[in-house]
């Protein structure tokens, strides 16, 4: 996805190559630190903004759909009693 992309491939790509070069790094090594620190939790938002039941619990939306009614009889013919015989 484009989410690790940006959040951690490119900037400790960058922050690893660039002093090759005799660049400085100072505010993109800050960044990295930081995107590598918040990814963890941005991580797991996007599936959850995706994924439509999720997205309604996440934004306390209740659905609107009408639950059915089960009922569960058993029979009362089938009862017997035991007794015991000596």
């Amino acid at each position: 996805t484009i989410l690790p992309l940006f959040m951690m491939y490119i900037p400790v790509g960058l922050a690893t190559s660039l002093p090759i070069f005799e660049i400085k790094t100072g505010r993109i090594a800050n960044f990295t630190a930081a995107s590598l620190a918040i990814y963890p939790f941005l991580e797991p938002l996007i599936p959850m903004m995706c994924i439509k039941e999720f997205k309604n619990v996440l934004l306390c939306r209740r659905s609107r759909k009408v639950a059915s009614r089960t009922t569960f009889s058993t029979p009362v013919s089938g009862i017997q009693s035991s007794s015991a015989i000596l």
